[in-house]
């Protein structure tokens, strides 16, 4: 039997690594430790020989960037055959920069490869990046993967929120570190309270402070609680177990990059309860006045307006004798008759009553569905139609571009005939971007108002069991649900509005 040998070239490689800062390399910075595993990863799977690596601390706007240099000159003595990157963008900032170096180590033999993206698609991308500033999907990517690295290893660089303490545990180094989070039981239970005054009871802030510092409950560091501090508390996603990571606003920068990551706090609301309470802290933002709208024993305070000049109607309390009346006014006309010229007066109870019966009207499902139907826009399908073509615009102007890289590459035009045979796209999708931004937001809202149609209609069909009983407090709190507006006008006659869109979208 005769055994034949194939042998298998092995191909060797180099890692480049950089931050732009020192502050960026520091211990509790994780950019250049997750390049570096990305890299070790990379040559394990692809049986590469890992043979040197070259790290430069320092922004890729310089081309005499040391280890950079160093690199070049290594490769060009033969020492691998294979450059590693996370991504491209650590070559340089400019498009055309990165281009060149690449194309300067294809010259020599070397090939490039980054890990975490596809290199022929970002070849493309490259130049695209320039025209619409495609640097903020890598800068959320870096974000996104040292997080999730961060993550593995419990690190959060802030204090514990509210509500949680952190698992700290030794490394074999001797350095402590958080290994998790659990629930901390005494502030779970402030949580669920403020969560049931804020979403049943339908208190602001400092109702909800006062309550709670009566009851004996205390923040973080055993203080009082005040308005501030518990809408910092209530609008924190980690009561529902999201771990929301930024950046500040910096000058020259002013886009924000978010990076959620969701199951990194063991959650203390579910997600249904805490749509619930956005929706009832956003509801309350919206309104104005907002104490007295909320403390008035007044049903439709808030909500009722004067057909007449728009203006809130309030409600007044007028004593005869024994007897007292109350009554709803506009409150323009009140001040002076030049705001409204129209006494807007009436009982207060007699509208209450009209309105409940109203809405107890829709109790029938069927009837409720049609009612909301109605009230549905029929663009849907325009701007489903439009995004597909502006979507389709947007692909064409990619084939565009890579058409002219191609030539530009190839040397068939030059860098100065790229630009003028460029141009046009550079200007089609510079205007193509921010309207598929806004049709893709219109699109949302659409679905979210179909399912909010579906969610009116059940609370319309259970309003009047659901009402009975209430406190004021709770009885406005679930006519807000349901009610954009009612417009009363002097002769008794009464315009109602349904919200159109889920509270707060």
């Amino acid at each position: 039997m005769v055994t034949i040998l194939t042998k298998t070239e092995t191909k060797q490689a180099v890692g480049y690594f950089r931050v732009s800062s020192a502050r960026q390399a520091g211990e509790r910075h994780v950019s250049l430790e997750t390049q570096k595993e990305r890299f070790i990863s990379y040559c394990q799977s692809q049986r590469h020989v890992a043979v040197r690596t070259f790290t430069d601390v320092d922004t890729g706007r310089r081309d005499n960037r040391k280890e950079y240099q160093a690199m070049l000159e290594f490769l060009r003595r033969g020492g691998a055959d294979i450059v590693v990157t996370q991504y491209l963008d650590r070559f340089g900032r400019r498009p055309q920069e990165i281009l060149q170096r690449i194309w300067e180590l294809q010259g020599i033999g070397v090939e490039v490869r980054a890990t975490d993206e596809d290199i022929g698609e970002e070849l493309i991308l490259l130049i695209r990046a320039g025209i619409a500033g495609a640097e903020s999907r890598k800068t959320a990517a870096r974000v996104k993967a040292n997080m999730a690295r961060a993550v593995s290893k419990g690190v959060h660089a802030a204090r514990s929120p509210y509500g949680f303490e952190g698992i700290r545990r030794i490394d074999p180094d001797g350095r402590a570190r958080i290994a998790g989070f659990v629930q901390k039981p005494s502030e779970v239970a402030a949580i669920r309270e403020m969560y049931r005054l804020a979403v049943d009871e339908n208190l602001g802030m400092k109702s909800i402070a006062d309550r709670l510092n009566s009851a004996g409950y205390r923040t973080g560091n055993g203080k009082m609680f005040d308005p501030t501090t518990l809408h910092r508390i209530l609008t924190n996603e980690a009561l529902r177990g999201t771990l929301v990571y930024g950046r500040r606003p910096r000058k020259g920068n002013e886009r924000q990059d978010l990076i959620t990551i969701q199951g990194f706090f063991p959650a203390i609301l579910t997600d249904d309860e805490w749509r619930q309470l956005r929706d009832r802290l956003n509801l309350r933002s919206n309104l104005r006045p907002h104490g007295r709208i909320f403390v008035s024993s007044y049903l439709l305070s808030g909500i009722a307006r004067c057909g007449h000049c728009g203006g809130p109607m309030v409600g007044k309390t007028a004593h005869v004798g024994k007897y007292h009346y109350r009554r709803y006014y506009c409150s323009r006309a009140q001040k002076a008759r030049a705001l409204c010229g129209y006494y807007n007066g009436h009982n207060a109870e007699k509208i209450d009553r009209i309105v409940l019966e109203t809405l107890s009207g829709y109790a029938d499902r069927d009837r409720a569905l049609e009612m909301v139907g109605q009230m549905a826009e029929k663009q849907s399908d325009r701007i489903v139609e439009e995004l597909r073509e502006v979507e389709a615009s947007i692909r064409t102007c990619g084939k565009d571009f890579e058409t002219h890289l191609n030539l530009l590459k190839c040397g068939h035009i030059s860098e100065a005939q790229f630009g003028i045979a460029n141009d046009p796209v550079r200007l089609r999708y510079d205007s193509l971007l921010p309207r598929r931004k806004e049709l893709q937001k219109l699109a949302l809202n659409e679905t979210r108002r179909k399912a909010w149609h579906e969610d009116l209609a059940g609370m319309l069909t259970n309003f009047a069991e659901d009402f009975k009983n209430l406190p004021v407090s709770q009885q406005k709190a679930k006519l807000m649900e349901v009610l954009e507006e009612i417009k009363i006008y002097r002769d008794k006659t009464m315009e109602i509005r349904f919200r159109g869109n889920p509270v707060g979208s």
